[in-house]
């Protein structure tokens, strides 16, 4: 036997280091046991506050019960699960009054809870704000541009498909948000995580500022062709998307080169048929540094079908906003993946038509349900193309399909 082993400083090494491999295996055993413990002391905290503020509330409704002293107790009742706990402590916390004046008290504090509901209350009110658009009027002299202001509140449900309706503030590719995704606010300031929430008649103002102040003039401008109410929807849903300096190519881009008119545009204007101008569309698909992105595959899909005719405006009416999403790349594009020249072809055949609009009508709520009456009335009076018209681009979508 190696007499070494029994030296002092060999046998002070092995005893550090049985120590620290015992320390090292029983870590574990002691950062769970902290975080237990941690989660079991912020469970209490939860339990103590919730009954402290159960305490508190039945403390004011008894309060609220003496002072009031009516028959409608159950009046009272439903408003307090309607109102902010502040609101309701604020009223409840004034002094009593005497029996003559106690049905005037009454009204007067159900009219205070009323004046003020609890955001998550059913029934949500928005104060409605005073805006000003930008007028149109004389303002395009090309058929297009003359077009585009009488579709207006089509192109506005075309965009509330796409992006859904947030009454409040959220944030979205870095930037605050807010209704039909407008960062900005009709007069050009941007929207902040602070605004108030805003109703479906004042999402839909704050859409119509930018469409009139950016997009609209981009069609008029660069726009050489002349199209029709489903192509203009398409159009503008893209430039309200990407933006129109992208559409047009217009100033520089965030690396200092010069931008150029995207693809798209070009094929518009060189008059090349439905189909193949609505594949360049697809070329709009990436996000974050070249990313592929398949939720504007997604989107850059519906705007196809709508420049092909593929969808009518009355149809968006019963679509889900949002309901593209629950579909795959493969099921709307031709083998799922780019052709050689880096566009996807989309698939429009019925088989394809029906499967999207059963996935698209099968969530909770729709289109009708995120826009106003006025956007409503407007899509659903829209004009649909004559019969002969619609079976010539049909008879050609078909041949494009096939090739």
């Amino acid at each position: 036997m190696n007499m070494r082993l029994f030296k002092k400083e060999k046998v002070k090494n092995n005893v550090l280091k049985v120590l620290q491999g015992a320390l090292i295996l029983s870590a574990p055993f002691f950062i769970r046991n902290f975080i237990e413990n941690k989660q079991q002391q912020e469970k209490q905290q939860v339990k103590t506050e919730v009954v402290a503020k159960n305490v508190q509330q039945q403390e004011i409704k008894e309060k609220t019960q003496q002072v009031v002293e009516t028959s409608d107790k159950g009046n009272i009742e439903k408003f307090i699960e309607t109102t902010s706990f502040e609101r309701i402590l604020a009223v409840a916390q004034k002094p009593t009054v005497k029996k003559k004046s106690q049905t005037r008290k009454t009204n007067k504090i159900l009219a205070q809870l009323k004046a003020a509901p609890a955001k998550n209350a059913v029934n949500r009110h928005y104060n409605r704000q005073k805006i000003t658009l930008p007028s149109t009027a004389n303002k395009f002299s090309t058929k297009n541009g003359q077009r585009l202001c009488q579709i207006e509140n089509k192109i506005v449900a075309m965009i509330a498909l796409m992006e859904n309706y947030e009454p409040y503030p959220y944030m979205s590719g870095g930037a605050a948000t807010i209704g039909y995704g407008s960062c900005y606010k009709p007069d050009g300031s941007p929207v902040t995580m602070n605004d108030a929430p805003i109703d479906k008649t004042t999402a839909r103002l704050y859409t119509q500022a930018h469409l009139r102040k950016d997009v609209f003039p981009a069609i008029e401008k660069y726009v050489t062709k002349d199209l029709d109410d489903s192509q203009l929807m398409a159009v503008s849903a893209f430039i309200y998307a990407v933006g129109s300096a992208n559409f047009a190519g217009l100033g520089y881009d965030e690396n200092g080169r010069k931008r150029q008119p995207s693809e798209f545009l070009k094929a518009v204007n060189s008059g090349k048929s439905d189909f193949e101008c609505a594949r360049k569309l697809s070329g709009w698909k990436t996000a974050g540094g070249g990313i592929l992105h398949e939720g504007l595959l997604k989107r850059r899909w519906l705007e196809m079908a709508l420049y092909c005719h593929r969808l009518e405006p009355q149809e968006l009416l019963e679509m889900s906003p949002g309901g593209h999403f629950n579909l795959s790349v493969r099921d709307l594009y031709k083998y799922g993946r780019a052709d050689k020249d880096g566009y996807y072809t989309p698939k429009m055949d019925e088989a394809t038509m029906r499967k999207v609009m059963q996935v698209c009508k099968s969530g909770k709520r729709r289109l009708k349900d995120i826009i106003d009456e006025k956007a409503q009335q407007d899509l659903f009076a829209g004009s649909t193309l004559a019969l002969n018209d619609f079976a010539q681009r049909y008879a050609a979508l078909q041949k494009a399909c096939r090739a």
